[in-house]
């Protein structure tokens, strides 16, 4: 299982964090952390910090996106949502859920550079938490013999919890993603050094 180090906090002299890189404090590349299932994502600088837009097909998906990149952002020197908002709208005929959010760092003279590292070590599934919480096949994708795999983004906190979750690549049937989504973050992982890090866990859901 891969482990991926989130930058950390650095404090001196430079150009505020707010008007400069505001959305590196998403590890850099923030669309890496976006959910497969998100219709869009897009994230912009300004004077004000990081806006992040998006359009979820489900206040489920919206919810999950969110979550993560708040984690994400208070791994960064304890930046915070400043606004997050999730409103369903109409789009061609079809309802979705638009999320919005505008990220600014801490106050205080701490910023973040792009490249430091925070949380750095190995990372793994608890076997015995995965065994306790199963994912739950859906019946009727069992019924109609519907099964893949959905490989899972995992955030884990400094205790071996679950932050956030995302999904990183789709099954390609939204009620097995869903399990997956639901199962992961029940579980508990083991791992070492600091900080937030990120597992990579696939999820297969086989028919027989």
């Amino acid at each position: 299982m891969l482990a991926i180090a989130l930058g950390g906090c650095a404090s001196g002299p430079g150009a505020p964090w707010r008007e400069t890189a505001g959305c590196d404090l998403l590890s850099g590349r923030p669309e890496t952390f976006a959910d497969a299932r998100m219709l869009e994502l897009r994230f912009s600088q300004d004077g004000n910090g990081c806006r992040v837009t998006g359009i979820a097909p489900s206040p489920r998906v919206a919810a999950a996106q969110q979550r993560a990149i708040e984690a994400l952002a208070a791994s960064r020197c304890g930046a915070g949502a400043a606004s997050s908002s999730i409103v369903e709208k109409m789009r061609d005929g079809v309802p979705v859920e638009v999320l919005a959010m505008r990220i600014e760092p801490p106050p205080g003279p701490l910023r973040c550079e792009p490249g430091e590292t925070g949380g750095a070590g190995q990372v793994s599934v608890d076997i015995s938490s995965s065994r306790m919480h199963p994912p739950r096949y859906p019946p009727a994708a069992a019924r109609a013999g519907i099964g893949g795999r959905a490989t899972m983004r995992v955030l884990v906190d400094e205790h071996g919890g679950v932050a956030a979750a995302l999904v990183e690549s789709s099954s390609g049937h939204a009620a097995l993603d869903d399990a997956a989504y639901e199962a992961v973050l029940r579980w508990r992982f083991q791992r070492s050094g600091t900080g937030l890090v990120v597992a990579r866990v696939p999820i297969d859901f086989d028919p027989g």
